[in-house]
């Protein structure tokens, strides 16, 4: 989601530069500005009259392990006067599976802060869902390639229908990463899957665009739309 954009050079995505900043340890400088920009620019919209619930920002593993980092989230909420039930973590599985007891004393820790969690890219790391049973998960993240396919594979619509009973029946939302069709709209609103994200509402922007990008207010008439279709 962060890119990186150099002075008089084209804009480097995610995929190619976090591995490296993980690497030579820059990640913690790089997590904790893009934590502090998310929360203070969520201020900023809902100060200006955006009914925003929640702002989601991603964390690397090596932040969760590392430490300090209860501390840094703890700080930012404070600095930026948020509520912590309106910051949520989007974690990777491997969070959870590689360093359990590091990862659960952390995670219990944010809890108490009353900052929700999510696991991101859900159903694509690990085959063991032990962990869901463990942790204080709030949101299961479904994964894109479950649902690029949605419209012409008959198990790939299979699968996304039981992430999202699954996540229900443990009582937790449920969000589907990469929506950019109408139809896999239409098939996960008839699911029930709580919220969706992807190209088809927007491509990345810049806060002021988001600003008045939300301020019409048309994608939720259109949710709320489909959501009627599908109860009835």
């Amino acid at each position: 989601l962060i890119r990186w954009q150099p002075e008089n050079g084209s804009i480097i995505m995610p995929s190619v530069f976090i591995p490296i900043a993980e690497e030579t340890g820059m990640i913690g400088k790089i997590g904790r500005w893009a934590l502090e920009e998310s929360c203070k620019q969520f201020a900023e919209w809902r100060a200006s009259g955006l009914s925003l619930q929640t702002i989601s920002v991603n964390v690397s593993a090596r932040q969760i392990t590392g430490s300090g980092f209860v501390e840094t989230v703890r700080n930012v909420i404070e600095s930026t006067g948020i509520e912590p039930g309106s910051l949520e973590l989007e974690l990777t599985e491997s969070v959870l599976v590689d360093d359990r007891d590091n990862a659960a004393r952390t995670l219990n820790e944010l809890k108490e802060l009353g900052v929700r969690l999510s696991i991101d890219d859900f159903g694509t790391g690990y085959s063991s869902l032990n962990y869901l049973r463990k942790y204080a998960i709030d949101t299961l993240k479904i994964d894109r390639t479950f649902i690029e396919d949605i419209g012409s594979d008959y198990n790939a619509k299979i699968l996304a229908a039981a992430i999202i009973a699954m996540g229900h029946s443990l009582e937790k939302r449920v969000i589907a990463e990469g929506v950019e069709t109408r139809e896999q709209l239409e098939f996960l609103a008839g699911r029930r899957c709580d919220f969706v994200q992807g190209y088809l509402f927007s491509k990345p922007m810049t806060a002021e665009q988001f600003r008045k990008f939300a301020d019409r207010s048309l994608i939720p008439s259109a949710l709320g739309t489909l959501r009627s279709e599908a109860a009835g």
